[in-house]
C-alpha cells in the first residue's frame, strides 16, 4: 500500500539524521498521478451541433454521451496533439 505524504515534513524528520536520506527524498518522483482532462484524452470528441457550446461531448472509452470536456478518470491518456 502506498501512502501519500508530505515530502516537507519527511524532509523535517530526517533532517537531524542525514544528508543522503535527505537527497534521496527529495529526488522520489510524485505519488499524486498527472490528471488528464477529458478535453485533452485521445478518447474524447467534442460534440457538434448544439451541444458543443455547452463542452460535452463524447467518451469513446466509455462509450458515454455528454461528457464535460473538464471532467477526468483513471483510464485517461493524453491526446499526442492535445
Amino acid at each position: 500500500m502506498v501512502d501519500l505524504i508530505d515530502r516537507q515534513a519527511a524532509l523535517d524528520v530526517v533532517s537531524e539524521c542525514c544528508g543522503i536520506c535527505i537527497q534521496r527524498i527529495v529526488d522520489l518522483p510524485s505519488a499524486q498521478p498527472e490528471i488528464i482532462r477529458c478535453n485533452s484524452c485521445k478518447h474524447w470528441t467534442q460534440a457538434i451541433g448544439k451541444m458543443r457550446g455547452f463542452g460535452l461531448g463524447r467518451c469513446n472509452f466509455h462509450d458515454a454521451e455528454y461528457v464535460t470536456c473538464n471532467g477526468f478518470c483513471y483510464w485517461a491518456e493524453r491526446r499526442e496533439n492535445g
